[in-house]
């Protein structure tokens, strides 16, 4: 979010964080981690620090339509 209260998306390549993709879902932070710990949710792993491609995200909703 920036200064002045909008929000701002990341460009379409980079990288998400927890926070992006619980935002994206419509869920919180922790379920986010969770389906990441189960290996669920694709994740890229930056040392010990996870971040996610919007792209993978964006396949595992379609994956997980009703």
């Amino acid at each position: 979010m920036t200064a002045t209260g909008t929000t701002v998306s990341p460009p379409t390549g980079a990288l998400l964080d927890s926070d992006a993709v619980a935002a994206m879902l419509g869920v919180k932070r922790w379920r986010v981690q969770e389906l990441s710990r189960n290996g669920d949710l694709p994740t890229v792993h930056i040392g010990r620090t996870l971040r996610y491609r919007r792209a993978a995200v964006e396949r595992w909703i379609e994956e997980h339509e009703a």
